[in-house]
């Protein structure tokens, strides 16, 4: 029965998932980021400088 699994399309499906799942997931996230409200982006824009958080 292992005889007849031909690894060459086993590895091919892996390679082609794993890519398929990063570009579906810096997808989401592009199109998250540009979605984004205006007030949200200041105020994660300003949240490194913002001095009144605690370190």
């Amino acid at each position: 029965m292992f005889k007849r699994v031909i690894f060459e399309n086993w590895s091919l499906i892996i390679a082609v998932g794993a890519f398929a799942f990063t570009m579906i997931f810096y997808s989401v996230m592009v199109i998250r980021a540009m979605l984004l409200k205006p007030d949200s982006t200041d105020h994660m824009a300003e949240l490194p400088l913002d001095k009144d958080q605690p370190l």
